[in-house]
């Protein structure tokens, strides 16, 4: 190495130590490790941490107020300094990452379907160039395989961080220049742009045609801002800004009491979150509780001692050090650990959980901990890149050519077809509005003709409603089935409608029944595992009220994890010769605890209920196929009926309202 490299190399360390260098919160690692805690037991025990799945708003907090604290350190603003910043990211998150993405394509290939493994080669691809969010929105469409099932599908929030990181501190940078660092400025400033990002996320999903705007709320960057900005508020509010912002707010005499009583209730608030079981769709409802929560524990942990010893103690400490390589690893060996035969029970969850720690210890203690020591050089920087480029390029290369270990027999191949819906059985397709190429539901209209054959059926409600209009058509002798199926829309009066699209559909499906052309009404619909029942009675008493027509409610679809197609291995699926008519594998609890609930609820209303739970399960399980073979599989997801499926519904449907 020449002499001037030495002394570039020795200025860029030097550079490091002086402008990056900020003294550690304990109580922020201790946050880390309650956030981590709560994603991990989530995903492996949902019933447990019911919502757990908020530990990454609280990492989204964390992320924005360590990173402007390091900007706001990190004075004067300049191109090298914004380069030698981005260093110190890609040294932080790239060794880890790299490792991560590389193993899993390795357990992929050995164990994955290959469709499945098509998929992880893709999404490995878009996560090493930084868009694992874009690639996990681009596959929430419903004719798209659940993506919960992606062994990368975490790295989704991992993406939108590190579009946070290559954006914020150059628009930063701008705002302290233009600014002219007077940070009251800024502070009002990033407070507008948080405000925007909020409401514009609260307001799309409501106001919005589109099928996947809820997921795009979720998945997409600027709908996440707000929460990173939050974190950006609060660096502003304790470097040298509280002062002159709400200073003076509580006597001096009696601000210890009151920040130590805001910071308990924004304790409780966050521990309640967790375990409080919420299914919005609106998430930035929800979200802002948790936001707001973290940001005050943040903000007042400079100032409260015994806080500080309360969430920064050694066992947070020690899963805060842990939350990066542990957050990364722990849905890979979930979703591989599945797929290789790995059951739900409690036993081998709880293996999987252990596994994830000891893979997250020794990536944290021989892969990140020595790289975090190295100096952040343009040499390792680039390094560190080429890496991610390589392990991007062997994904994508291998989505390609489909090469996969797995020994694929030929009643596997026929199962592996159903990497998306190969029937697209959802009735008369001009009825059903899929919602995420736009279309407008107003064109339901034309699915009303005044001059149809009576008696008519109306078909009211989601996708999993539409999935039934098949087997209704082949069972019914007389009249026609009218279908009104938005997907996402279940059946609700037009005021408890979640978005735009739905409103329409329940309007014209209360305009329909008031006309008196429709004898029977059928509600149907996916009916969430905490969708209130009360709520469908709602719906009865409203139809009661403009007409007399009968109605019948169809209860929940048998739902199962992963979709029913892959409930078995490839390995298992090569010692059967058929599929079993009945099986109690992969089926979730939720639909028959719900299905109880509803029947419950509907008794005395008028309203007659048929239980698809009874239609197709035993105590065996609930149907597989018809016969044994892929092509007469029940359902091709997680819960939506193929023809086959259909056809057993409708049968059983009819029979009750014709018999």
């Amino acid at each position: 190495m020449s002499d001037s490299q030495d002394l570039h190399r020795a200025s860029l360390a030097s550079s490091e130590q002086s402008s990056l260098h900020v003294k550690r919160r304990l109580d922020v690692d201790g946050l880390r490790g309650i956030a981590v805690v709560a994603v991990v037991l989530y995903h492996f025990f949902p019933n447990l941490v019911p919502g757990g799945f908020v530990g990454v708003d609280i990492f989204f907090v964390i992320s924005g107020f360590v990173i402007t604290n390091l900007l706001i350190r990190q004075q004067p603003f300049s191109g090298r300094a914004l380069l030698l910043f981005w260093g110190h990211r890609v040294r932080r998150l790239f060794p880890a990452l790299f490792i991560v993405i590389l193993f899993t394509l390795i357990a992929g290939w050995l164990v994955l379907w290959p469709a499945q493994f098509r998929e992880l080669g893709e999404s490995a691809a878009w996560s090493a160039a930084m868009l694992g969010n874009v690639y996990a929105f681009t596959k929430t469409g419903y004719f798209n395989v659940d993506p919960a099932w992606n062994p990368l599908l975490n790295l989704w929030s991992l993406g939108v961080e590190e579009q946070f990181y290559l954006v914020w501190p150059a628009l930063f940078a701008a705002l302290w220049l233009i600014c002219r660092r007077r940070r009251v400025a800024i502070f009002w400033v990033i407070l507008a742009l948080l405000f925007v990002s909020w409401v514009w996320g609260l307001t799309y999903s409501v106001s919005s045609f589109e099928l996947n705007a809820t997921s795009a709320t979720f998945y997409l960057p600027w709908f996440r801002a707000w929460e990173l900005l939050a974190g950006a508020v609060v660096a502003l509010l304790i470097n040298k800004v509280r002062g002159r912002i709400g200073g003076g707010w509580a006597p001096s005499s009696g601000r210890v009491v009151v920040n130590r009583t805001s910071y308990i209730v924004s304790f409780a608030v966050l521990i309640a979150a967790l375990m409080w079981p919420y299914t919005s769709e609106r998430p930035s409802v929800y979200a802002l509780a948790v936001v707001l929560a973290t940001s005050l524990i943040i903000y007042l942990g400079t100032e409260i001692v015994p806080a500080q010893r309360l969430v920064g103690n050694p066992p947070l400490l020690w899963l805060g050090k842990l939350s990066y390589p542990l957050y990364l690893w722990h849905w890979p060996v979930l979703v591989i650990g599945a797929a290789a035969g790995f059951s739900v029970s409690f036993f081998h969850k709880s293996g999987l959980i252990l596994g994830s720690f000891v893979l997250a210890w020794l990536t944290w203690r021989f892969i990140e901990t020595p790289t975090q020591r190295r100096p952040v050089t343009w040499k390792l920087v680039a390094g560190l890149i080429s890496l991610m480029v390589l392990v991007g390029a062997l994904g994508w290369g291998l989505s390609k050519v489909s090469m996969t270990r797995v020994t694929v027999s030929d009643l596997a191949a026929q199962l592996d077809v159903y990497n998306g819906d190969p029937e697209r059985n959802y009735g008369n397709p001009d009825c059903f509005i899929e919602g995420g190429d736009g279309q407008d539901p107003n064109g339901l209209e034309a699915c009303l003709p005044e001059n149809a054959g009576e008696p008519r059926v109306l078909l009211w409600g989601d996708s999993h409603a539409a999935t039934m209009v098949y087997g209704l058509d082949l069972a019914l002798t007389t009249g026609s089935v009218a279908q009104l199926t938005i997907a996402g829309c279940e059946p609700s009066l037009p005021e408890d409608a979640p978005n735009k699209g739905c409103n329409v559909q329940n309007e014209l499906a209360l305009e329909e029944i008031k006309s008196g052309n429709v004898k029977t009404v059928i509600l149907a619909g996916w009916w969430r595992d905490q969708y209130d029942p009360q709520d469908l009675v709602k719906v009865v008493e409203g139809i009661q009220e403009v007409s007399s027509a009968q109605i019948v409610v169809v209860g929940p679809l048998p739902r199962w994890s992963p979709a029913l197609p892959r409930i078995w291995s490839p390995a298992k699926i090569a010692t059967m010769e058929y599929l079993p008519i009945y099986t109690k594998q992969g089926l979730m609890p939720e639909p028959f605890e719900l299905d109880t609930k509803i029947k419950v609820a509907l008794a005395g209303t008028g309203a007659m209920y048929v239980s698809a739970l009874d239609s197709l399960c035993t105590s065996q399980g609930c149907r597989v196929s018809v016969d044994g073979n892929p092509s007469s599989l029940t359902a091709w997801d997680y819960g939506h009926l193929t023809k086959a499926g259909s056809e057993l519904l409708g049968d059983s449907i009819v029979a009750r309202i014709q018999p």
